[in-house]
């Protein structure tokens, strides 16, 4: 049965610190009901590969991916796979391609609702089935969800058993209804479900709010009102938190898949036509049939949406149409489909759907809030447009374009598109210059990632409202103080995060190496994050970023800095609370608590020559996490502290971190041998 703890037990196996220990390489993957066998390997490839790069590997076969699959489990040696919610045996036929067939020190670990299904998997080993809970065990969690401790005040103990008997022995019932009834909840691990479906905490809020459904409050805003909701339906054990931004804030949430299906079948009543998911079925067609589907208010479809768009689609009522199906193009025809059959569509979510371009009549689609689309561009250098009818979107506030060229021009005049509040590209993009009678553009707040060209007085004069910017391309000049734009920033006296990437393409991104930064003061006064990529700067250039005093996290990625020391300046980085470092040629870091008096999370990712983290972090009462990946030699000195007595032991203790995530495995045995890892 859904809701056993199947996912729970499973966690714990594979967060357990022996088995950490014992395997070097650890994968989970959530296959699902509609899982695709790509998506499968392209998520193991996701976590074993430090350098991964989306838009290669999804152009790539299956065969492809399931080969280099294979051959990367099978150069980790031991490693542990965890196949979680396998629905049939056919279904682990497809995706056993991608194991090493000579591998005898792997271990892959399935989770499934069907007996037959762990039978199939290995014949020499029967499944462990789970059980439902007895009433006492059920009251015993039900107490530590709801009281923290393992007891209920006298006056609710009867209806309290009540409560649990009801729950007919479910973990992830008693969890649920325990969310609802307590003020305050528990993060621990019983909270985790089975099988979940994982969205962006961002484009959640945004749909919500382009959909209507979120309302404004007096002196609060509609994402801050959004924000409180989705942190209710968190604590209440109903969606979970699953990843974490650097500043502690939720990245992305999930849903139990049991309490999706509940949602799909209220949703889908036809009473309320509030929501529909077409599917494929084995009999060769949709279902629900498009006739059927055109009544509801919300579609969603993740497989066979081309067969869908071949029929004569009709929706005057649809509001929400979404799809995360596996990444095709669509024909041009096809595309129209869309504004012609759904004249009242407020949010399209289509990033897997690559246009080959916008038809002509997509503007009619006037009444849209949100709008998520992908372009596919002839070739590489050519850059992909966004066409000047786009202006004529006049609802639109979130416009989310990403392409498969290396920029993107828009033709429309986004100054003048009343409503937009968030655009947001994965390349470098061109904005209009803003005409005469484009007076709107404050109520932008997210603008990435824009070309340094695009970065103008007149840009900046209208979205003066903007918290983020993500500026894209060659920065030598924009940050120059004689001839660059820098300068016009000092106008954007709301804008919290900074995102510069240095693209020099088609010349090699060391060639682009900027010599320094603007003085301190040019920065501005309210920026809490700061991210650099690929600039190639001296560290003595840390002193400017030092002087930022609301500075909170600052990510210093792919060559960002340069050199093989960094001695921290004092009276610097007051305020900074994440530091993260990603591919750097440092190999020698002075610093002391007083340097970084405010750290908590240091993130030290392919820093593959840094000799060790300095020793005199150890004093800063605040550092809580140290994440390492890829950093061999710092690994191996933290486990030469640890295993060369006393002092070491003493040392490595000061570094009172409360979570050390790194690979220690590969470390420990390079140093002490096998025997003594």
């Amino acid at each position: 049965m859904p809701g056993l703890g199947k996912t729970t037990l499973a966690g714990k196996i594979f967060h357990d610190p022996d088995i950490k220990y014992e395997f070097t390489t650890r994968v989970w993957v959530y296959v699902s009901q509609e899982f695709t066998e790509k998506e499968v390997f392209l998520s193991i490839l996701r976590q074993m590969k430090t350098q991964f790069n989306e838009d290669e590997y999804t152009k790539k076969r299956c065969s492809d991916l399931a080969k280099e699959t294979s051959a990367l489990l099978g150069e980790a040696g031991k490693f542990l796979l965890v196949m979680d919610d396998v629905w049939e045996t056919t279904d682990w036929d497809k995706i056993k391609e991608c194991l090493p067939e000579d591998s005898t020190r792997g271990k892959v670990m399935i989770t499934s609702r069907q007996m037959d299904v762990g039978k199939h998997v290995n014949r020499f080993r029967e499944p462990h089935p789970l059980r439902k809970l007895d009433l006492e065990e059920s009251c015993e969690l039900l107490q530590w969800e709801v009281f923290k401790k393992p007891e209920f005040p006298p006056e609710l103990k009867r209806v309290g058993r009540e409560i649990a008997a009801k729950c007919d022995g479910l973990p992830l019932a008693i969890v649920v209804i325990g969310g609802v009834l307590a003020t305050k909840f528990s993060k621990s691990e019983t909270q985790m479900g089975e099988s979940f479906y994982e969205y962006f905490e961002w484009k959640l809020i945004r749909m919500w709010i382009a959909e209507g459904l979120i309302q404004p409050k007096d002196g609060i805003t509609m994402k801050e009102v959004a924000g409180y909701n989705l942190d209710d339906l968190i604590n209440r054990n109903l969606v979970m938190a699953a990843k974490f931004k650097a500043d502690g804030r939720v990245k992305s949430c999930r849903i139990h898949d049991r309490l999706r299906d509940l949602c799909r079948v209220e949703g889908g009543k036809e009473s309320d036509n509030f929501y529909q998911e077409i599917k494929w079925c084995s009999d060769g067609g949709l279902q629900p049939s498009v006739t059927e589907a055109q009544k509801h208010r919300r579609l969603c479809i993740h497989s066979h949406v081309m067969d869908f768009f071949g029929k004569n689609l009709k929706g005057p009522y649809v509001r929400s149409f979404v799809t995360f199906s596996e990444d095709i193009e669509v024909p041009l025809d096809k595309i129209s489909a869309i504004s012609s059959a759904f004249k009242l569509l407020r949010v399209l979510e289509a990033k897997h759907l690559k246009f080959s371009r916008i038809p002509k009549d997509f503007h009619e689609l006037f009444h849209t809030r949100y709008l998520a689309l992908s372009l596919k561009s002839e070739s590489n250098s050519t850059p992909s447009i966004l066409p000047s009818t786009f202006k004529k979107l006049w609802n639109i506030q979130t416009l989310i374009v990403d392409t498969t060229s290396r920029s993107l021009d828009i033709k429309a005049d986004v100054m003048s598109m009343t409503q937009l509040r968030h655009l947001k590209t994965n390349v470098c993009t061109t904005l209009l210059k803003p005409g005469k009678y484009s007076k709107e553009g404050e109520k932008l707040q997210t603008l990435s990632t824009v070309s340094p060209e695009s970065c103008t007085e007149a840009i900046f004069d209208r979205a003066r409202n903007l918290i983020k910017l993500g500026i894209r391309g060659i920065l030598s000049s924009f940050l120059n103080s004689k001839t660059g734009t820098f300068d016009c920033l000092t106008k954007l006296s709301y804008l919290e995060k900074l995102k510069l990437q240095n693209d020099v393409y088609p010349k090699a991104p060391s060639l682009g190496k900027l010599d320094s930064l603007p003085p301190a003061y040019k920065f501005l006064v309210n920026l809490t994050s700061l991210t650099l990529q690929n600039t190639f700067l001296e560290w003595t250039n840390m002193s400017t970023l030092g002087s930022l005093q609301k500075l909170k996290v600052l990510k210093l990625k792919d060559k960002a800095f340069v050199g093989t020391r960094w001695e921290a300046m004092e009276r610097c980085f007051n305020a900074l609370e994440v530091l993260h470092t990603r591919r750097t040629d440092l190999l020698i870091w002075t610093a002391s608590s007083q340097h970084f008096p405010s750290l908590k999370q240091l993130q030290l990712h392919n820093c593959e020559k840094l000799k060790e983290v300095p020793i005199g972090l150890a004093d800063n009462p605040n550092l809580e996490c140290l994440d390492l990946h890829s950093c061999v030699e710092v690994a191996s000195c933290l486990c030469r502290e640890a295993c060369c007595g006393e002092e070491g032991r003493r040392r490595l203790n000061a570094l009172h971190f409360s979570t050390i995530c790194m690979n220690l495995c590969t470390a420990c045995k390079k140093v002490n041998g096998e025997k003594n890892a």
